[in-house]
């Protein structure tokens, strides 16, 4: 049950800074959040991790996944 619990946790804490990002930011506008160490920028990715598929045609993406 913990384990389901922390599951739920990270998923709606990642859609809720997703929502966020979306709301406040321009895409590629980037804020500096800690000087010199973390940014947030504000990027898309039409494919999966590291843009993997990322210039297939969508019904490969959407077969592939």
């Amino acid at each position: 049950m913990v384990y389901f619990i922390v599951v739920a946790a990270v998923v709606g804490i990642d859609q809720l800074t997703k929502a966020w990002i979306l709301s406040l930011f321009q895409l590629y506008e980037s804020k500096e959040v800690i000087p010199g160490l973390f940014n947030l920028v504000y990027v898309t990715n039409a494919g999966a991790a590291f843009s993997f598929l990322a210039d297939m045609d969508s019904p490969w993406r959407h077969y592939f996944f």
